[in-house]
């Protein structure tokens, strides 16, 4: 095996970089390197670096890494961030902590904010090693000021709880439920509460069932159908009916499909 120890410093002291690596005498790097290392930056300005001046400009941020392999298939790694400041859309959040460790295909992570207009947190979970792979998500924002930070031109305020638990592969291959509780809008001092957001689906023996319910609202789909068959269903209907006004289309045959509304 060998090791290399590679390390920059700038001048002006904008940033310093210090990590170790190491691989396997088979030169296959991207499967047996090891890392670890930590990143320091002070005022760098990143939208210069990636010419994306007009979202991004300067951050200051220590980053701490290591794990093995780059393939997605093999790689394990932990990552630990503390942003002290970065500029975005024309808004500087300070105070930003991410945390994130990925196991071949599985990643999990979390993220916080204490910033004053951007106080919120949230766990994830992205799972891609089935079919359908699977996204998990909690937050808890607290405190969210959309014209502070640059989201809105009204004076808007957003607290909200998402709790995401979600298998997708396609629109026809998904099961899972999208919720937002205690959802509440403070639009110029006018307060607009939304208790529950709910969209549930559920799929078994291609039955499926999507299920969305709010507040004053109740709505129901049931039955054996595909969503990805809805544009050539519509397209094929309107040609029947109005020839003179669609072009024509090879009839394409579909599985029988039903479903109920409520």
């Amino acid at each position: 095996s060998s090791c290399f120890t590679p390390s920059l410093k700038s001048a002006c002291n904008q940033y310093f970089i210090f990590f170790a690596v190491t691989c396997d005498a088979s030169g296959y790097i991207f499967h047996s390197v090891a890392y670890s290392g930590t990143v320091v930056v002070n005022d760098f300005n990143l939208g210069y670096l990636t010419d994306m001046e007009k979202y991004l400009g300067k951050v200051s941020l220590t980053l701490q890494a290591n794990g093995k392999g780059f393939d997605l298939n093999t790689l394990q790694a932990n990552v630990k961030t503390d942003i002290s400041n970065i500029h975005a859309y024309g808004y500087t959040y300070k105070k930003l902590h991410l945390d994130g460790e990925i196991d071949k295909k599985k990643l999990q992570g979390s993220f916080y904010s204490n910033d004053t207009n951007a106080d919120f947190n949230f766990t994830t979970t992205i799972d891609l090693n089935d079919r359908s792979p699977l996204y998990k998500i909690n937050a808890d924002v607290r405190y969210v000021n959309l014209k502070a930070i640059g989201l809105d031109t009204a004076n808007t305020i957003v607290t909200t709880n998402l709790d995401i638990d979600f298998r997708f592969s396609n629109i026809d291959l998904n099961q899972g439920y999208v919720k937002l509780n205690d959802l509440v809008f403070i639009k110029n001092g006018r307060d607009y509460p939304l208790s529950t957001f709910e969209l549930t689906t559920n799929l078994k023996d291609n039955y499926r069932d999507i299920h969305f319910k709010s507040d004053g609202i109740d709505v129901q789909l049931s039955g054996r159908y595909n969503l990805l068959d809805v544009n050539d269903m519509v397209l094929d209907l309107c040609y029947d009916l109005f020839p003179t006004y669609f072009e024509f289309r090879n009839p394409k045959k579909f599985a029988d499909q039903y479903f109920d509304f409520k």
